[in-house]
């Protein structure tokens, strides 16, 4: 044996070395505690408080961060409300996030959708939710910088259009493409680029990156775009309506409809004689 470590010092140095760390990074793993990996907030999701010792947390989903935060803030400051709720919770995802559970076990309190999009996942969605209020109706617009929108295979040659990757949306993908391909020769020709929400498809819009992108009047002021070019694509759609769980009293219905009302982006107008604060 020492006839072979004379022959080969560094090899048998080394194999000690192995033999003696082996076994106490053997006895570290065993005895380390676990570690479990950082869970981060995700962007799609936020969070406002009462101020008061409510026991409730209001849970709302909704299908844009347009106008989301204004209505959590709005419904944390309502003085109906502030007696009972710890805060609000709302998040924005896009329109087929919604699945069937969601209704089934009424994980949220208060949802906002299309009425088609929550009868395909549910047809019976009444027996959980009624109808607290209807969305906004508003037009639907091209958005250009610098010229209006022509619907020919010429104007649309050197030009990049942004929609939503989200095929359920209406606005901002579905109704855009149509009209594309219902009127231009080559649609297959066209330049499109896909972005995941509102915020990268206006931002992308905002820095040259497209040049056309489908857009309402009240969202361009949202995201502080300075007099673009509009030109009307559809007009008097629906934004759709809203839903609240009916594990909520009833009496709640009042302030939420006046939160939902008093925001811009998502108030419905009243109907002349209606109490513009709530109608019950």
């Amino acid at each position: 044996m020492l006839r072979l470590y004379l022959t080969y010092p560094p090899i048998y140095a080394i194999a000690a070395l192995i033999a003696l760390v082996m076994p106490l990074l053997v006895f570290i793993q065993i005895t380390s505690p676990s570690v479990s990996p950082l869970q981060l907030s995700g962007y799609d999701t936020y969070h406002c408080v009462s101020g008061n010792e409510g026991e409730q947390t209001l849970r709302v989903l909704v299908p844009s961060s347009a106008g989301a935060r204004e209505l959590a803030d709005r419904l944390c400051r309502a003085p109906q409300l502030r007696s009972v709720l710890s805060g609000v919770d709302i998040t924005w995802q896009t329109r087929d996030f919604l699945q069937t559970a969601h209704i089934l076990n009424q994980s949220y309190d208060i949802i906002f959708n299309r009425p088609n999009v929550i009868n395909g996942v549910s047809p019976d969605f009444a027996l959980f939710y009624r109808q607290l209020d209807e969305g906004e109706t508003y037009n639907l617009y091209w958005l250009s910088r610098e010229e209006p929108v022509n619907l020919t295979t010429e104007f649309f040659r050197t030009k990049k259009v942004g929609l939503l990757q989200d095929a359920m949306s209406r606005s901002f993908h579905q109704l855009p493409l149509t009209r594309i391909r219902q009127v231009i020769a080559e649609p297959d020709a066209i330049k499109l680029r896909y972005y995941p929400d509102l915020n990268t498809l206006y931002a992308a819009f905002s820095s040259g990156e497209v040049d056309i992108i489908p857009s309402v009047a009240e969202i361009d002021t949202y995201f502080g775009l300075n007099e673009p070019v509009r030109t009307l694509l559809a007009a008097d759609l629906s934004s759709g309506v809203w839903l609240v769980s009916r594990t909520l009293d009833a009496s709640f219905d009042c302030p939420l409809r006046a939160a939902i009302r008093a925001n811009k982006l998502l108030s419905h107008e009243p109907s002349p004689g209606e109490d513009s604060s709530c109608v019950r």
